[in-house]
Formats: C-alpha cells, sequence, structure tokens
C-alpha cells in the first residue's frame, strides 16, 4: 500500500513538471496521500478531490464569450445610429478587440 502511494506521489510530480497539475493540485493531492497513508483503510476518495476540477461561473461566462467569439455570432443585434458621435462610438464598442480589452 505504502508503495503504491508512493508512486502515485511521483506520478504526480511528474505531472507537475510536466505542467499538466497546478501547484495547488500537487499540494492538496500530496497531502491527501499522506494523510491516506496515517489512516488504516483508507483510500482517497472521488468526493475528496471532487470539487477540485469544479469551474466557476466567471470562467464559464468567459468560455461563453469566447465560443461566441469563435463562431463569430452576435448576442444582441442594435440598430445602427444615425448621429455621427453616436456612430463612432458604436463602431468602438461593437469591435472584437473591444470585447478582448474588456
Amino acid at each position: 500500500r505504502a508503495r503504491v502511494f508512493k508512486a502515485f506521489k511521483i506520478s504526480l510530480w511528474k505531472q507537475f513538471d510536466h505542467g499538466l497539475l497546478s501547484k495547488p493540485g500537487l499540494r492538496y493531492l500530496d497531502d491527501m496521500c499522506d494523510q491516506t497513508l496515517d489512516i488504516r483503510d483508507k483510500f482517497i476518495g472521488l468526493r475528496d478531490i471532487e470539487y477540485m476540477w469544479r469551474i466557476g461561473r466567471v470562467l464559464k461566462y468567459f468560455k461563453s464569450k469566447l465560443e461566441a467569439l469563435q463562431k463569430g455570432q452576435q448576442e444582441e443585434n442594435f440598430p445602427i445610429p444615425n448621429n455621427i458621435h453616436q456612430y463612432r462610438i458604436y463602431q468602438l464598442v461593437s469591435s472584437t478587440a473591444f470585447d478582448m480589452v474588456i
């Protein structure tokens, strides 16, 4: 059992070195291995690490915006203003560069 967890920890460090695992993820999983070895007949369960791969609301929003930009979809179509000043502002805020900066 100790050999399995030692091999698992080596695997974690290799994944970290290759950029597949973040520093907080490595630290958490390494600590989980140590705790699991301290308690007899305990293994790392899915519920112990499940919250680590959940995506927050902000990232979901950015993902949907990027997908919309990739597909070339516009979420809202506003009428083009007749006033020259409003038209210039409309051009500015409807540009892709403006969306990327914001």
